[in-house]
């Protein structure tokens, strides 16, 4: 197996990062890995977690990533919604306020 990096993404945070690998498989086939990575002074980058993702996963990920205009996303209820993952009517449309009583420690 050959690896490509494809791209580095900066993390959430200094020392953290994504790598965007292409694996060159046995027999021809090949796959993309987003691989989480850290950066600890004693061992350098190391792999925290990967996702794996086949052809047919990585088109349905660059069909969804082009129906989103850069820098919006949609609420978390109603692409739940759109994928059967809340019942019908459950759905929020845009940020709640949900208050709660007041307590005092004493």
């Amino acid at each position: 197996m050959r690896e490509t990096i494809l791209d580095v993404l900066d993390g959430s945070s200094e020392g953290r990062r994504i790598l965007v690998v292409m694996r060159h498989l046995a027999g021809g086939s090949s796959d993309l890995v987003l691989r989480h990575e850290s950066w600890s002074e004693d061992v350098g980058w190391f792999a925290q977690g990967s996702v794996e993702l086949t052809p047919h996963q990585v088109a349905g990920l660059r069909a969804a990533l082009g129906s989103v205009p850069v820098g919006k996303t949609l609420p978390r209820a109603s692409v739940a919604a759109t994928h059967g993952n809340v019942p019908h009517g459950n759905v929020s449309h845009g940020p709640q306020l949900i208050s709660f009583p007041a307590h005092r420690a004493g």
